[in-house]
């Protein structure tokens, strides 16, 4: 389940020094896992294509909103290590991991 975000409007047209507000919706899916969703806005200057003639490059800049948003509840990780194992190979080191899943949740391994 995937949290969305909609926005108001898909495009604002803003003159030098000028701003204004755009409404955005998070929309949560009833079925969502407990824990943090992320969610990102991200905005950039529109700009008129090059002709297919035109030589060089274009460079556009964005700027970006990340959102957390947490689902409230308890979160359940039921996983155990069954084997680790560290093996060093030419001045670098292999980790081996095997884990077990007792119950549905998500890992994220960095």
């Amino acid at each position: 389940m995937r949290v969305a975000v909609s926005v108001s409007k898909k495009e604002v047209a803003l003159g030098a020094n000028e701003n204004t507000l755009v409404d955005f919706t998070v929309n949560v899916p009833s079925k969502a896992d407990v824990g943090e969703h992320n969610a990102c806005m991200v905005v950039q200057r529109k700009v008129k294509q090059a002709s297919n003639n035109a030589g060089g490059i274009q460079v556009q800049t964005r700027q970006a909103i990340r959102m957390a948003i947490t689902v409230p509840g308890d979160i359940h990780r039921d996983v155990t290590i069954e084997k680790f194992n560290v093996k060093n190979s030419n001045s670098s080191q292999l980790y081996e991991i095997a884990l077990k899943i007792l119950a549905m949740c998500r890992l994220m391994l960095t």
